[in-house]
């Protein structure tokens, strides 16, 4: 439970010292927001034989258990990156043409194929949300063209089909709340229990570009939005910035060329045409990210942003034991490899 005051208390007004009444007052409005903690894994497996081969000095090029352990733990940080895209629907991408096979490609805007992963497993949903069809496993990807292949097709898979992530299930599964649940100027629906329509000091501030151009008169619109409702001095304590994908960057970028004067003195110094490498929209960093939305801008206050959890991220662990061995579905017997599961039980916001 997260409480929230949504009013200001007070009331200010003229008076009659002379002997008039006073009147009556008022006290803030607190409103309380709720928040559950979801549950996620990243499973890792290793068959014994490399284990053997790499678990010593002598013979091992290089430990790959310690690597294996070092890399899970920056993909669990990436899953929860692309997560956070999400507006809480757990959608990641959505099926655009099937040329055939195994092979789909997901060229829908505005995340395309850049919330998946290899060796992921998906669920793949209609496009309501309403049915799943089933789980597949991505076994390539080519980013450049956007384009996954797969260990098969679950029954019904369509163009306009939606992949999730595996393991949710049911019709409309909800997921974690990401930058577009919290970010979002919308009058209708919920957040976290609050009303939209009736509770406006939930609603984000936006400004739409229209299909135009990205200019400074969009950024400065918005800053201007949030001021009023936050006050100047928000922006001298906060901390903040600017959430965006490169194809923004690049975007801003552009207006920096047409402004950019090259002087070339008697040092004949290279000229570099893009000479940027820092860049700020009213003092304000930007923070490029390969997983942000490409048809968006976010400002964040980093300091408004929580994280509820019931279970930090950590390796799971049963009776002392964080290293299983998965069984056989058939035989019962032990399958020679090593499982083990990173896991967190939480849940983000903007507050």
């Amino acid at each position: 439970r997260i409480t929230l005051r949504t009013r200001a208390g007070g009331r200010s007004g003229a008076v009659n010292l002379a002997g008039g009444a006073l009147g009556r007052g008022t006290a803030s409005k607190y409103d309380v927001a709720t928040l559950a903690p979801r549950s996620a894994r990243h499973a890792l497996e290793i068959n014994d034989d490399a284990l053997i081969q790499t678990g010593g000095k002598p013979q091992a090029v290089f430990d790959l258990l310690k690597e294996e352990i070092k890399q899970a733990t920056r993909q669990f940080r990436k899953f929860f990156d692309q997560q956070l895209q999400t507006a809480g629907d757990g959608v990641l991408a959505e099926i655009s043409a099937s040329p055939g096979g195994n092979v789909f490609t997901l060229t829908v805007a505005p995340f395309f194929a850049q919330l998946l992963s290899e060796r992921q497993k998906v669920s793949v949903y209609n496009a309501a949300l309403t049915t799943k069809r089933g789980e597949m496993e991505i076994e390539t990807m080519e980013e450049e063209l956007n384009i996954i292949n797969t260990d098969g097709t679950p029954g019904g898979t369509i163009v306009g089909d939606k992949l999730l992530p595996e393991g949710l299930s049911g019709a409309t599964p909800s997921w974690y709340f990401g930058i577009p649940f919290h970010i979002s100027s919308a009058a209708s629906g919920t957040w976290l229990g609050l009303n939209r329509a009736t509770e406006p000091r939930i609603r984000s501030h936006a400004v739409a570009a229209a299909s135009n151009a990205l200019s400074p008169t969009h950024a400065r619109t918005l800053l201007d939005k949030v001021k009023q409702r936050v006050g100047t001095e928000g922006f001298e304590t906060g901390r903040w910035l600017w959430h965006i994908h490169p194809a923004q960057k690049k975007a801003w970028e552009d207006l920096a060329v047409l402004i950019e004067r090259i002087d070339i003195g008697s040092g004949n110094k290279a000229v570099d045409l893009l000479p940027f490498n820092k860049y700020s929209i009213a003092g304000i960093r930007l923070f490029e990210n390969i997983h942000a939305a490409r048809d968006r801008l976010d400002l964040m206050a980093l300091d408004d942003w929580i994280r509820v959890e019931s279970q930090t991220i950590n390796w799971y662990e049963k009776e002392g034991r964080r290293m299983f061995n998965p069984i056989d579905s058939t035989s019962g017997s032990p399958v020679a490899a090593t499982l083990m599961y990173l896991i967190a039980f939480l849940e983000f916001a903007n507050v």
